[in-house]
């Protein structure tokens, strides 16, 4: 399997100190890692596991971009150089590496995003994006959302409204026993009690809070040291409000160290002041060295600490944070309490499990079935917005949608518009030329990158809740063809919706049993229906068989039917899952014309043919007559119904019967139906039975 992640960098940040563990856990012979980086820079850019490949896009170290850094050549870098060559595309971060892999042109692959910070409360990114919406539809567009935490989630959801279906909280794993082995690598030598802050230095930190209480417990006669480990872009002015304050004595700047746990495991606490915090893995670090915590009121802190369960809880503020290092200098109680449930904590870091849970997420590209749904439309726009609604409304959202205009009188361009935010992942196509039915669901199939098909007449509809229940029988069952209920709709109110299909229970049958059923021979207890509409096809399958629809007729269903099931694949029932196949008053199949009989003429040849070729007509003969007659009944219902006069179904019926002789041998055919069956099947439709 070949994953990628992306990232801006590999500065000294938790979430880079993550993404290097997970890597390091990710050495597995079934994973082919990539690592792609915004900008070749970073202090652990060193630390890149050697199993990792690794990509970057601009180097610092040259100062040359590998291309110019505007945003729309980074999307398009991104789609010249990493293409489709992966089966997991992974936005570690979110900013830059989420905009490019919403604009991947990768459609095999999953994509899934990361979101470490509650974003309604520190909401950096929309620098990288037009607009707030458009940061909203790159989320949308994700086929997984990862969240650190809980109120992680919940901040996205307060930012953008909307919360991903196919999203999961999935904590930072801390690896506890490497924390711990690197923690004794060196001693810190202490000679007060010490807090210390390990973090970048930014304002978002609220770090500056930290000094001013520092400076106030001093000037109050208190003895203590506080540490700074870590570099960033408020050091300087820091330091100098550490000499403002008269306390620069008390505190030191250690500066970046790549190995700072000594550092957390020899002071008595932590301190963590942060304004604002997805998911602080400093703190969980602490925990993991039993080290006491004391943390600001954030979204954050109060989810690593349960609370106050773990670590002492402080107002977001200058006034808590003096308060909260003046109760553990104060009480030795207190303090003893707080090293208690910092060592309570570590049971809580579950570092196995966490892992286990993000190879899951990544494993599941296997077991995802991306469909394709191939919708062809002929002058059929006033329906079309039903269907993409139903389209747009389903509840498993891994799937495309290729609409195909069979060149229309108007286009529908501006339909399709609106429902691009509705359907990321929606193209149309229309053709100057009409090829018919059968020759528009063929270049849907040359289209599609879906792993399974399901075709689509634009004014049907589906329920909302298909792919959900296709996608749990497909996993399951793993069939080349899952077939659902099909049920007919009009639109005259006298004619009441009726199933043509039923499925209410599993049933798994192989592809010559369903023939002989579908065909009437068998009877098993449900019905199955030669058209292609109530059910996915396996790509793979159709190709291997070399399986398309005959062009540039009616009918085309019914020989694509006999290829399908005659391939002998697996095929299994979808239970309760409804295709909606809607009757129009005037629509093709409810008139009578002269191509309806030269149409099913070619396509019975037309399976005649494949039958001889494949040396099964002798086997199947039975069947081909079997479905030649319900076929052919048809065609005499609409000479019966559209037939004006008396005179005019004689006419057309003396015509259908001229088609006979070129579609069926006659003596082959009397040894399976007598001229009184014959007779029988033709009475309803003509009364003067002397033609025959």
């Amino acid at each position: 399997m070949k994953i990628l992640f992306i990232s801006n960098n590999l500065v000294g940040g938790g979430a880079e100190k993550v993404l290097l563990n997970l890597l390091e856990e990710l050495n597995d012979p079934i994973y082919e890692i990539t690592l792609l980086l915004i900008k070749n820079k970073g202090v652990y850019i060193n630390d890149i596991p050697k199993h990792v490949k690794v990509k970057y896009m601009f180097d610092v170290s040259t100062g040359e971009a590998v291309f110019p850094m505007e945003k729309d050549k980074l999307i398009e870098y991104y789609n010249s150089n990493i293409g489709n060559e992966f089966d997991v595309e992974i936005a570690f971060l979110e900013g830059p590496p989420t905009k490019l892999l919403a604009y991947s042109t990768n459609k095999k692959s999953m994509k899934i995003a990361w979101v470490h910070i509650d974003m309604n409360n520190a909401h950096w990114t929309y620098k990288y994006y037009e607009s707030l919406a458009e940061e909203k539809n790159c989320y949308a567009s994700m086929d997984k959302v990862v969240f650190v935490s809980e109120n992680a989630k919940n901040g996205f959801q307060k930012l953008f409204g909307f919360t991903p279906r196919q999203s999961i909280v999935i904590k930072n794993p801390i690896p506890v026993k490497k924390i711990q082995r690197l923690a004794a690598e060196y001693q810190v030598s202490n000679t007060d009690f010490t807090f210390v802050v390990v973090g970048s230095l930014a304002n978002r930190k609220g770090q500056s809070r930290l000094l001013y209480a520092a400076g106030r417990l001093i000037e109050e006669g208190y003895h203590f040291q506080l540490q700074f480990v870590g570099e960033g872009e408020q050091l300087f002015s820091y330091t100098e409000l550490a000499h403002l304050l008269n306390i620069h004595q008390y505190v030191s700047f250690v500066g970046f160290v790549k190995n700072p746990y000594p550092y957390i495991s020899n002071a008595n606490v932590l301190i963590s002041s942060s304004i604002t915090e997805g998911y602080p893995l400093v703190v969980c670090e602490a925990i993991a060295l039993s080290v006491p915590v004391i943390a600001t009121r954030c979204t954050g802190n109060l989810d690593v600490l349960q609370n106050g369960k773990y670590g002492m809880i402080v107002d977001n503020s200058e006034e808590g944070i003096y308060h909260g290092m003046k109760q553990v200098l104060d009480s030795h109680d207190a303090y003893a309490d707080l090293k208690v449930r910092s060592e309570n904590g570590s049971v809580e870091l579950l570092f196995e499990e966490r892992i286990q849970q993000i190879k899951k997420i990544i494993s599941e590209v296997q077991f995802m079935y991306k469909f394709s749904f191939i919708v062809i439309m002929k002058d059929t726009r006033e329906y079309l917005e039903r269907c993409l609604d139903s389209i747009s409304n389903q509840s498993y959202k891994n799937f495309e949608t290729i609409v195909i205009d069979d060149h229309s009188i108007t286009r529908s361009d501006d339909i399709i518009n609106r429902y691009r935010s509705k359907i990321p992942n929606i193209t149309y196509h229309y053709l100057d030329s009409s090829i018919g039915p059968g020759g528009t669901r063929n270049y849907g199939i040359k289209l599609s990158d879906g792993e399974y098909l399901m075709f689509f007449d634009s004014d049907d509809w589906v329920d909302i809740d298909i792919l959900e229940k296709a996608f749990q029988i497909i996993d399951q069952y793993n069939p080349d063809i899952a077939m659902c209920n099909l049920m007919r709709d009009y639109d005259i109110p006298t004619e009441k919706p009726y199933y043509k299909c039923k499925y209410e229970t599993v049933q798994q049958i192989d592809g010559i049993t369903a023939f002989r059923m579908m065909s009437g021979q068998y009877n098993l207890g449900c019905v199955i229906s030669p058209s292609a509409l109530n059910k996915f096809f396996r790509k793979d399958y159709l190709k291997k068989n070399n399986i398309w629809f005959v062009e540039n007729v009616y009918y085309e269903d019914v020989p694509f039917a006999f290829q399908t099931l005659l391939a002998d694949g697996k095929i299994v029932t979808i239970p309760n899952a409804n295709y909606h196949n809607y009757k129009r008053s005037g629509s093709i199949i409810q008139s009578l014309t002269q191509r309806h009989l030269d149409d099913l003429k070619t396509v019975f040849k037309e399976i005649r043919k494949y039958l001889k070729e494949e040396e099964i007509y002798d086997r199947y003969v039975f069947n081909y007559y079997k479905v030649f007659e319900r076929f052919y009944n048809l065609l005499l219902r609409q000479i019966f119904n559209y037939a004006k006069t008396e005179d005019e179904k004689k006419e057309w019926t003396l015509k259908s019967i001229d088609i006979l002789k070129e579609i069926i041998d006659l003596d082959e055919f009397a040894r399976y139906y007598t001229a009184e069956e014959i007779r029988r099947h033709l009475q309803p439709y003509v009364t003067d039975l002397t033609l025959y």
